[in-house]
């Protein structure tokens, strides 16, 4: 008997593994989008370069992207350093990593509850639903799918220490639940309701406490044998106090997320966003979610935060929530699945609900990625006590489980396919929200960078109208002037932003409309800006080196000073950006340094070519010979 569960177990893992590497197999062909894959990716040096023991104090930091998870910048460093920055092997991470979390919860749920196929069909949801294609499909999510990892991971430690209480292995099942669910912290913050959910579990299905009428009989336990917990005495403060330790990691990565995040400037003040404007969108994103994960249409990368709701639409949120908190609670006892799911939806919600309010969202697809479960589990274990006492309900449940699985299948497919690049992706969630300004920044940043610049300006134009309040949107209509060959609206539309808040990026875009309408002294003096800001912004870097060394009037020339600022703009990005070793190259050659000119050259040259970058590498190889006579190049007046 043992051996043909364990038989059947090894199948449903085999199912879940190569149906959802076959669901997300498409993503292999994917490209990096334009929102977060840059700079935990494309164009973070710290990161793209590969994995190296020299950037391990930057791994720790706290504040870049306002978060701390040391653990996903080392995923993804690894990742460069096997794979360079080919998205497709990137995606195939992502997708993995999931398959095998989705194996994790079917194997955690049945040996927990010693029920096959929920069990089963829980994971095959977890695995397959719509509102999680965008914790897969997008490498900036790789926090989501390796902090999940150490969860699963977690729970079945934590479910190896509670039947193992009697022997010594005990305390060895507890310290590996406890690592492991540190690893998550330091993959991504929102996992530290993991202890809570370990109180939950106590309640079933490990049964280990009993609230509420005395002389209860509990309810036999098939992963048990078929008996009671031998630990369901346990009272509820000494459950607690076993979870003291997971409680101290979660207070201590609070801490360090609220200080990323603040670092960030990603937290909106209480005099921004009043508290009960927070309670309001809590509730109707509660709602909201609920609603996604039973009918999930019109997904999208953003949902714009809504500063009001509709009155109805609150007192529907809210009453529902009641409601249904309310009839958990009353079936606390037959049914005791039911508050252990629906609070573990609340509850794993909490960090992300928007009462500590991150980010212009009001509410993410990728935040159900765990909580859902809890739906999943409530759904998967009522269904089978409502029918179980009919006649052939095997068939029914079977019919029940293919139809809904084969939905979550085909809506998949569809929603993954809009994470092809970043032009399909804002399109359809400009297509699927209304006045979703940084959906249409975002459209026309991709329209720029692919040559569509008429296209790009009437994007951004439109995001300005939506929210002329916000630097995004005038920063993206600059580019797309800038890239139009009006510099001179771009250097007003960029100021506008910086007015409204200083994005160094932004300051540099300014420096280049300066440079673009022959403004050098401006230009010039716009970069010594932002690196007295920030002295080591390797755009800024580059482009006064580039001016120093490149200028068409000779009084802006400075060798010596361009080749300082060209050897921090390569060591800040450690070398990975040939267009800036072409820079070090000419400011060499402006200083009379013709022999180091040619090498540096030949090295921009080779990394060009081995970013398949062909353009920066045939004009250095043009400019190489250039050097070779002993000469520097000079831009045309």
């Amino acid at each position: 008997m043992a051996h043909r569960r364990k038989g059947d177990t090894l199948l449903g893992c085999l199912i879940l593994g190569l149906g959802t590497l076959l669901l997300y197999a498409p993503v292999v062909g994917f490209d990096f989008i334009n929102l977060d894959d840059s700079r935990y990716v494309v164009n973070n040096f710290h990161v793209n370069g590969g994995y190296h023991w020299r950037e391990f104090p930057w791994y720790l930091q706290v504040g870049h992207a306002g978060n701390w998870h040391p653990l996903t910048w080392i995923s993804h460093a690894l990742d460069c350093e096997f794979f360079g920055l080919k998205p497709g092997s990137h995606h195939f991470v992502n997708a993995f990593t999931h398959a095998i979390n989705s194996i994790l919860l079917f194997v955690f749920l049945r040996r927990a509850s010693g029920a096959f196929w929920r069990s089963f069909v829980v994971a095959a949801l977890f695995a397959w639903h719509p509102v999680h294609v965008e914790s897969v499909a997008w490498i900036a999510e790789r926090k989501d799918v390796l902090s999940t990892l150490f969860w699963m991971l977690s729970l079945l430690a934590w479910l190896g220490y509670v039947r193992n209480q009697t022997s010594k292995a005990s305390n060895s099942y507890y310290l590996l639940a406890l690592f492991l669910f540190a690893c998550g912290l330091m993959s991504k913050p929102m996992v530290v309701t993991f202890p809570f959910v370990l109180l939950l579990l106590d309640w079933w299905p490990l049964d280990r406490l009993v609230l509420g009428r005395a002389g209860t009989p509990l309810p036999a336990v098939p992963a048990l044998g078929g008996r009671a917990s031998l630990w369901a005495s346990r009272s509820f403060s000494t459950l607690l106090i076993e979870k003291t330790p997971f409680f101290l990691l979660s207070i201590g990565c609070c801490v360090l997320t609220v200080i990323a995040q603040r670092r960030g400037e990603a937290v909106s003040s209480l005099s921004d966003l009043p508290f009960h404007f927070r309670l309001v969108n809590a509730a109707v994103s509660y709602l909201r979610y609920l609603e996604k994960i039973f009918w999930p249409t019109n997904l999208s990368i953003i949902y714009p935060f809504a500063i009001s709701w509709p009155t109805g639409e609150i007192i529907l949120a809210g009453g529902m929530l009641l409601a249904i908190t309310a009839f958990v609670i009353w079936q606390r006892f037959p049914r005791r699945y039911f508050p252990a799911g629906w609070f573990w939806f609340l509850g794993t919600l909490v960090p992300v609900i928007g009462l500590l309010q991150v980010g212009l969202q009001s509410m993410a697809d990728r935040y159900t990625y765990i909580p859902s479960i809890g739906i999943f589990i409530a759904i998967c274990w009522g269904a089978y006590d409502c029918v179980k006492t009919w006649r052939n309900h095997q068939v029914y449940l079977s019919i029940g489980a293919v139809a809904i699985l084969a939905g979550c299948i085909v809506v998949s497919c569809h929603q993954i396919q809009y994470w092809k690049n970043s032009g399909t992706l804002f399109s359809h969630a400009i297509a699927v929200t209304q006045d979703n300004y940084y959906a249409r920044v975002n459209y026309a940043n991709y329209l720029t960078s692919v040559g569509k610049i008429h296209d790009a300006v009437n994007q951004a134009e439109e995001a300005v109208r939506i929210n002329p309040n916000d630097p995004t949107t005038h920063a993206a209509l600059g580019e797309a002037l800038l890239a139009e060959g009006k510099p001179g609206r771009a250097a007003e539309e960029l100021q506008k932003g910086l007015a409204i808040q200083y994005i160094p990026s932004d300051a540099v875009q300014l420096g280049m409309a300066f440079a673009q309408e022959g403004k050098t002294g401006d230009a010039i003096s716009q970069y010594r800006k932002v690196l007295d800001a920030n002295p080591d912004q390797p755009d800024a870097l580059n482009n006064l080196a580039w001016l120093l060394a490149a200028s068409s009037h000779p009084e802006y020339r400075n060798g010596t000073e361009a080749v300082q600022l060209g050897e921090r703009a390569c060591a800040v990005t450690h070398k990975s950006e040939p267009l800036m070793i072409g820079t070090l190259a000419d400011a060499y050659a402006e200083a009379g340094r013709f022999d180091e000119a040619v090498a540096t050259a030949q090295t921009a040259h080779d990394v060009a070519t081995a970013q398949g970058k062909k353009t920066v590498a045939t004009r250095n190889l043009e400019l190489l010979e250039l050097y070779r006579s002993h000469q520097a190049y000079h831009e045309k007046p």
